[in-house]
């Protein structure tokens, strides 16, 4: 009977390691880091600016966008999952003013475009820290 039992407790504590290890595990999957930032157009606050941050080639699990308020301010959220955060890594970023609004009609004339096409497209590296800023300043010229 007694090895029965030592046998029994022993069993006990493999599956409360193992139930142990499997919660902690289980803790929210890949980290995220959340990222806003402020456009500017000649160092003056771009508002109605869509910022879309992508992995080329990727699903809309690494697709990120914002629209920024009236100071230019913007924070990313997932498009499929309308979480805020990314995963850190190398993104490709496009800044478009020119572009139709969840709320545009479709009568509404689209905005015009404010970014010279060289400043549309940008990269920028999201590290992995415990929060990041992605500060975008635009010229018009030159």
């Amino acid at each position: 009977m007694q090895i029965q039992s030592s046998l029994l407790t022993s069993s006990a504590w493999i599956v409360l390691a193992l139930f142990i290890a499997g919660a902690v595990g289980c803790g929210g999957g890949e980290q995220v880091v959340p990222v806003s930032g402020v456009v500017t157009l000649d160092d003056k606050p771009l508002p109605q600016t869509q910022v879309v941050f992508y992995v080329e080639g990727a699903g809309p699990e690494l697709n990120y966008t914002a629209i920024t308020d009236a100071q230019g301010h913007f924070e990313l959220q997932n498009v499929k999952t309308r979480e805020p955060g990314l995963r850190p890594g190398m993104y490709q970023v496009t800044l478009s003013t020119g572009f139709a609004g969840p709320d545009t009609l479709e009568t509404d004339p689209i905005p015009k475009e404010l970014i010279p096409a060289k400043a549309q497209q940008q990269q920028f590296e999201v590290p992995a820290d415990s929060e990041v800023e992605a500060n975008f300043d635009v010229r018009s010229k030159g």
